[in-house]
């Protein structure tokens, strides 16, 4: 079953209206903002982030306003301009107003879709009605672009500016021109009764000189302004002990401070009285004190004051489920704060990041707020811009430590690297040296047969120069044997020519000492002694030209 019952202290959510009753220190204020809107049409209430702007309007203002029946308020928030997502500021603030109503606005321009038309059929339906468009974060209106902006002032001029809208009026004229008795006297006395309506827009102090853009068609909107101060310790030391000694119907028992404690956080909530007090802060702290749910706070019961919104985010971060806390963290880190400053972020775009579940679990720790846009569906903010700081700080925490935790993984790794570099140097080292011994062997190999391979040249060279010798001495002795061969012959056909000159002689001789007879049988003998061939006989018989 849901709780409906209130805390003590709001913490960092802002008051609402039914938290009126434990909304103290700020009686002053209300009074005279109060005061400030009943009398101006329009009025700039400014402040530094985390004084409570949004907690006076709701649990200060609007209960006293809520006195007056005819007053209807319109509470608008334009939310940071998201690129393709945002609608324009204009149409952001007609989804925050009551639909028309039928009049005779009809006959000139029928459903006219602009603010001034849109309140002016309110008026015409309730003719006592009075309207206060309350704008708070105004400062949201600026981050949208030129020409939205543009159209949104317009239009508000003419709602504060203009009986009837130089538009609608010309509309009017035409067709008057073609039907004079297209209104009657008392619907045109009604047309140019003028709007009853005013605005009240909150705004940063950091912001304030953005106002200066709307002042070329609202130069009134700075002109009644009520500068929301700090709570001084007096009003600090009410809205710390008045809520919890308050009977009621609240998350906790009634409990008390002992002057001790009392003291010591009124010193941090004004750095011993050298500044004045930070509302948020202030609750924030409160809200911690009360959820130790004892009769009494001692001195020794606050917690360390500086960590007190760092806490208060990791106590929000930590109650997510633990498997995804890293990622909630930079969600809330990366993307709900930029440039220092929260945004506000559609709930589509915020399940990119983390699940409904764990955004609905951080809107009940108050760390987001959420809040119905104007297309139905959810935006999800930082509760307020106090938190800003202790995240940027949770931020910066983790990426050093991510930084540190990458720096001793680099560390690891690069001494694994190294590691497997020696392994791999000392393999390499051991793969050279053995190709090295191989080398020196086949070295040695090598040069014993370039000694072998020396020698065999070396004695290839000799054999081949004493061949070249022996082949020259050959040569000669060749020659020289040709020659002798060559004059043995010369000789052996001299000597051969000689011994047949000389058998022809001699067979020429005998021949006339012996008879025929004789002559062949001593030609016999001396062809036997001489051997001489018979056919040689013969050709030498023939020579001789003797008988055969």
């Amino acid at each position: 079953m849901k709780n409906n019952k209130l805390n003590r202290y709001v913490g960092v959510a802002p008051f609402q209206p039914e938290q009126k009753d434990i909304f103290f220190g700020r009686d002053s204020d209300s009074e005279k903002l109060y005061s400030l809107v009943s009398s101006q049409q329009q009025v700039l209430l400014y402040a530094k982030s985390g004084l409570g702007k949004s907690s006076l309007i709701n649990a200060g203002l609007l209960p006293k306003l809520s006195q007056n029946e005819n007053l209807q308020v319109i509470q608008i928030r334009f939310g940071a301009y998201q690129e393709e997502r945002s609608i324009s500021p204009l149409d952001k603030m007609l989804s925050y107003l009551p639909p028309s109503k039928p009049s005779f606005l009809d006959k000139i321009i029928e459903n006219e879709n602009s603010l001034w038309y849109r309140l002016k059929s309110w008026q015409l339906a309730q003719p006592n009605i009075e309207f206060l468009l309350i704008f708070d974060q105004f400062e949201e209106v600026f981050s949208y672009p030129e020409d939205q902006l543009f159209s949104f002032k317009k239009q508000m001029a003419d709602l504060f500016y203009s009986s009837v809208p130089q538009n609608f009026r010309k509309v009017l004229q035409i067709k008057e021109k073609k039907n004079p008795d297209l209104l009657s006297q008392s619907e045109l006395l009604l047309l140019n009764q003028s709007l009853a309506v005013k605005s009240l827009m909150s705004i940063r102090e950091d912001r304030y000189s953005q106002m200066n853009l709307l002042a070329d068609y609202l130069p009134d909107a700075m002109h009644n302004r009520y500068a929301l101060a700090p709570l001084d310790r007096e009003q600090a030391r009410q809205a710390v002990i008045a809520p919890a000694s308050m009977e009621g119907d609240f998350n906790s028992e009634k409990f008390s401070y002992m002057p001790d404690a009392l003291e010591k956080i009124l010193n941090f909530l004004t750095k011993e009285n050298t500044q004045s007090v930070e509302t948020t802060q202030l609750q924030i702290l409160c809200n911690r004190l009360e959820n130790l749910r004892l009769p009494k706070i001692t001195e020794r019961d606050i917690p360390n004051f500086e960590d007190i919104f760092l806490q208060f985010y990791e106590e929000s971060i930590s109650k997510t489920d633990s498997q995804e806390q890293a990622k909630v963290r930079r969600f809330v880190e990366n993307e709900l704060v930029k440039k220092g400053q929260r945004i506000s972020l559609d709930e589509l775009i915020c399940f990119d990041f983390v699940s409904k579940k764990t955004l609905e679990l951080l809107v009940n720790t108050h760390l987001l707020r959420a809040e119905r846009n104007n297309t139905g569906g959810i935006s999800y903010e930082l509760s307020h811009d106090t938190l800003v700081t202790p995240i940027l700080q949770a931020k910066k925490k983790r990426e050093d430590a991510e930084q540190q935790l990458k720096a001793e993984q680099d560390h690891i790794e690069e001494e694994r690297r190294l590691k497997e570099q020696a392994e791999a140097d000392r393999k390499e080292k051991e793969k050279i040296q053995k190709q090295l011994r191989t080398v020196r062997t086949l070295l040695v190999v090598a040069v014993v047969a370039l000694l072998l391979a020396v020698g065999g040249v070396w004695y290839a060279l000799v054999q081949k120069n004493q061949a070249d010798r022996n082949l020259q001495a050959a040569k000669l002795y060749s020659k020289r044997a040709d020659d002798a061969r060559y004059k043995a012959n010369e000789e052996a056909a001299k000597a051969k020519k000689a011994l047949n000159d000389l058998k022809v002689t001699f067979y020429e001789d005998i021949q006339f000492y012996m008879t025929v007879k004789e002559y062949v049988s001593a030609k016999k003998a001396i062809d036997k002694v001489l051997k001489i061939d018979a056919k040689d006989s013969l050709a030498l018989s023939n020579q001789a030209k003797l008988p055969k």
